[in-house]
């Protein structure tokens, strides 16, 4: 009996192995979460706000820290330190600036993430966010890259909503 529980053991196993060398092998490619949505806030304040990472603090409550580490105002090539619950402490860099309309961010790590926000004004007090997240998983992360991405689909829904909801209501 114990050695039919063991083969049962190995087997399975095996197949999780298995099952993660193919998703290892097939993960490698960038993954693009897409979202938008409608502000009702003139395209200046909610470029501002989104553009200064230090704000993501007052909407996002993955994460742990935020820090200005450029002495410069906020623009293309300022860097940030941050955090959030299960990553590493990330340098994030301001890779596009264009007041007020784009603005990407990128980081490296297990994640390599790019960020695209397209601002764009409806009208004088409207404002769409549209949201290109970019991930390339890296090593490890990539075996198990299927399961991470569910998540952040819905975290990057849920985000849009969230930074809506904290200017509308501030």
């Amino acid at each position: 009996m114990k050695k039919r529980i063991l083969i049962i053991l190995a087997s399975v196993l095996g197949l999780m192995i298995i099952g993660l060398l193919i998703s290892f092998f097939t993960n490698g490619d960038e993954h693009i979460i897409v979202n938008s949505v409608k502000i009702i806030k003139p395209q200046s304040e909610v470029f501002e706000f989104v553009a200064d990472m230090r704000n993501e603090l007052k909407w996002n409550p993955d994460v742990q820290f935020v820090d200005k580490l450029s002495e410069r105002e906020v623009s293309s090539g300022t860097i940030f330190k941050a955090k959030w619950h299960l990553s590493d402490t990330l340098e994030v860099t301001i890779q596009k600036f264009i007041t007020p309309s784009e603005i990407t961010f990128v980081n490296g790590g297990a994640i390599e993430v790019k960020l695209n926000l397209n601002i764009k004004s409806l009208n004088d007090s409207v404002t769409e966010i549209q949201s290109e997240f970019i991930a390339k998983p890296h090593g490890f992360v990539r075996a198990i890259f299927p399961i991470i991405e569910s998540k952040l689909e819905k975290q990057e829904k849920l985000n849009m909503v969230n930074i809506k909801n904290y200017l509308e209501n501030n």
